[in-house]
């Protein structure tokens, strides 16, 4: 079973695999650097930001360096974070884990799921502080805007793609070493995507998303989709492949 995810960000999903009997290889397609100017986003902190908003749980990692936060968990903070808006439980678990209150967490990461959150937690025309990826779309910032909140953009991670990796997983799918390939974020997609062969492969390879936006992406590029996690978490996609697995067992057998 195939795991996408960057190599320091796999373990955990590495350990459910195994621990449910599979076999885990792991092809990280991509690698995050946490890269932030400390600086701006203590100034940004201090411009009375009413929230801060994360899609992932790197750009939580990307803020607490940045405003320098505490070094060991036991340790306290000097000063209060503002609220957050977190896409996804992962994410939202992060903030927490900090100290940084959590106002809501949307279901999806759609801009208009966002957009609804925001009109919920009464953070309509206020401003915020979001931090994101280097290869983040400029389509959640700009609905912010429309909803009349001054939105402060920082860049606090990189993604950097690993085309070998890609093309090592695609010709290991094609000589049948790997039977599954888990995709755990859209910059995986698009860098195994483009590699060549990617669009010719085994028909008994399943492939595994972890949520909804990562599946779309998927299958506009023409790769179909088997398994789908209910919600963006490793233990999530798991179970999922689990339940996959269970059924077409059963099947086989009637």
């Amino acid at each position: 079973m195939a795991v996408t995810r960057p190599r320091d960000q796999s373990q955990e999903l590495v350990r459910l695999i195994e621990s449910h009997g599979g076999a885990a290889l792991l092809y990280p397609l991509i690698a995050i650097t946490v890269e932030v100017d400390g600086n701006a986003l203590r100034a940004a902190a201090a411009e009375d930001v009413d929230a801060l908003v994360f899609t992932s749980a790197n750009g939580v990692r990307a803020y607490l360096a940045g405003v320098g936060a505490p070094s060991s968990p036991g340790e306290r903070a000097w000063t209060a974070y503002p609220p957050a808006l977190c896409v996804g439980s992962q994410t939202a678990a992060t903030a927490q884990s900090a100290g940084i209150t959590v106002l809501a967490v949307p279901k999806t990461f759609a801009a208009d799921q966002l957009a609804q959150t925001v009109l919920a937690a009464g953070m309509v025309n206020r401003r915020l502080l979001l931090v994101r990826g280097n290869l983040a779309d400029e389509q959640l910032a700009s609905t912010l805007r429309s909803l009349g909140c001054a939105v402060v953009e920082i860049v606090g991670y990189r993604t950097t793609e690993a085309p070998d990796e890609a093309r090592r997983l695609v010709a290991d799918a094609q000589a049948g070493r790997v039977q599954v390939v888990t995709f755990a974020s859209g910059s995986a997609v698009a860098v195994f995507a483009r590699t060549p062969g990617a669009d010719s492969l085994p028909a008994g390879l399943r492939i595994a998303s972890i949520g909804p936006q990562t599946s779309r992406l998927l299958r506009q590029h023409g790769i179909g989709v088997d398994v789908t996690a209910a919600a963006a978490t490793g233990a999530d996609l798991v179970a999922a492949l689990c339940n996959y697995f269970a059924a077409h067992k059963r099947n086989q057998n009637h």
